[in-house]
């Protein structure tokens, strides 16, 4: 694996501290730069409609649920919570009920967990 200094290391080791390393470093919440989003800002010229963001902030549907989960792939990894796509996709008809009520009780303060991810 190639080091910042553009050596390479094979020692597993090192390439673990590295990996972990890189992935703190990607997933790291950095402070925003307002220059910069001002810049972008002004650059839009569209905006969402009044009907489309009452659509948007409302509740999650069980059929967006639904859609989610029929359109998640097959032979992926599981999430944090061990569970695989086909999983979800053999209980759809029992859980879709389910998670709606959960997603939607969330609102904004979604659970650290829900937010995790597991990179094999």
């Amino acid at each position: 694996m190639k080091r910042q200094d553009d050596t390479i290391t094979t020692n597993q080791n090192e390439i673990k501290d590295l990996t972990c390393d890189y992935f703190e470093d990607l997933y790291d919440i950095k402070p925003i730069n307002r220059n910069h989003q001002d810049t972008l800002l002004r650059h839009i010229t569209k905006s969402v409609s009044p009907q489309l963001k009452r659509l948007i902030d409302g509740p999650i549907a069980p059929e967006e649920v639904s859609y989610a989960i029929k359109c998640s792939g097959n032979n992926k990894s599981p999430g944090p919570d061990g569970f695989t796509a086909e999983y979800y996709k053999q209980f759809h008809d029992k859980l879709v009920p389910i998670l709606s009520k959960i997603f939607n009780r969330c609102e904004h303060d979604i659970p650290k967990s829900m937010k995790e991810a597991v990179i094999p």
